[in-house]
């Protein structure tokens, strides 16, 4: 599947729920259909985002760790929204402001990589 972002696969499965066709969803994401309907599998074979594949820029965001260990399941983007919320504030204030302090960093890393892979 690529490095599709755990963010990307979610709205994936969500647009897919509100009765959007694989191919329309392919469409306007601009992936293959293929792209479409893996993620869409795994979601309907478990019912639950968690047991969706985590690569690419999500590991930046430790909160998916909580995520994946939530007693309730997510069934909607509304839900998943309000549980990063909740995990957003109980993030620990030390660990976002180094994340605000690698920024430039960050930065200087994808401007060298010309938009490519970097080690973040």
């Amino acid at each position: 599947m690529g490095c599709m972002s755990f963010e990307k696969q979610t709205r994936i499965c969500t647009l897919l729920q509100e009765g959007y066709s694989s191919h329309n969803v392919a469409f306007c994401k601009n992936i293959s259909q293929l792209a479409v309907t893996r993620p869409n599998a795994k979601f309907k074979t478990t019912g639950s985002v968690k047991d969706l594949p985590r690569r690419g820029h999500s590991r930046m965001f430790t909160g998916h760790r909580r995520l994946r260990k939530l007693e309730t399941w997510i069934y909607s983007q509304d839900q998943l929204w309000e549980a990063i919320q909740k995990i957003w504030i109980e993030m620990d204030n030390e660990f976002l402001f180094k994340l605000i302090n690698s920024m430039p960093e960050r930065i200087e890393d994808v401007i060298k990589a010309k938009g490519g892979y970097t080690r973040w």
